[in-house]
């Protein structure tokens, strides 16, 4: 099949346009011709959009018996069993204290996905001019969060990132890394939601929701109750 030349560049155009305007969903422009990696493989590389911002649309997403919502591409399909019981839990105490849906907007991260989000960060605090500051007060490992940082400062992206894994496979730096926590979005009373899980000792949650990316970084301590 032959495409005329003026159409391939409309198409080319609007795909750049829809990544812009929505992020992109894992593979990219590539997939648009069926090259690129989709989202089979997202949990561990090419993060989606989900784990560097925490807007844009959400989708339905079935566990077990509990329909919940995530931005699209976080992986909660590998948290761990105790993590994907207490979000179960959350959303029908949710629905019991009529609250809105709360939305995932990240889940488990391998250690490629994570460098590629803290290098995406990084960028966005000013790289060397501000974004060094930003890891080393973000994460409690502030040794590893350092060398990571040193690792962004000097080199180019990709050889950099490929830094970075190497680091974060040796010693994860989020708790994102074993499955046992994921971050929420700020809807309508999600703090009552975070504030109750905590009273009843569930979870440890980070009020993430004044720096970049406002969210809630959400540490899961135990399954939900047994109903």
């Amino acid at each position: 099949m032959i495409i005329n030349e003026s159409i391939l560049r409309k198409i080319i155009a609007q795909s750049l346009i829809q990544e812009k305007k929505f992020g992109s969903l894992g593979g990219g422009f590539a997939d648009l011709f069926g090259g690129g990696g989709g989202l089979s493989k997202r949990n561990d590389i090419n993060p989606a959009s989900a784990e560097v911002s925490h807007k844009g649309p959400a989708e339905p997403y079935k566990l077990g018996d509990v329909e919940i919502l995530r931005k699209k591409g976080a992986d909660i399909e590998n948290l761990s069993d105790d993590t994907k019981s207490l979000i179960k839990y959350m959303y029908k105490k949710a629905e019991e204290l009529k609250i809105e849906k709360p939305v995932i907007t990240s889940g488990m991260r391998g250690p490629a996905s994570q460098a590629s989000v803290m290098y995406t960060n990084w960028t966005n605090q000013g790289g060397k001019n501000g974004g060094n500051k930003y890891l080393v007060n973000l994460y409690k490992n502030k040794k590893l969060a350092k060398a990571i940082a040193k690792a962004f400062t000097n080199n180019e992206k990709t050889e950099a990132v490929k830094k970075a894994t190497e680091f974060l496979k040796k010693t994860p730096i989020s708790n994102h890394a074993d499955g046992k926590a994921f971050d929420l979005r700020l809807t309508k009373d999600v703090k009552k939601l975070v504030d109750v899980l905590k009273k009843e000792g569930l979870i440890k949650p980070y009020d993430e929701t004044k720096k970049a990316g406002p969210h809630w970084h959400i540490k899961v301590l135990k399954p939900g109750p047994s109903s």
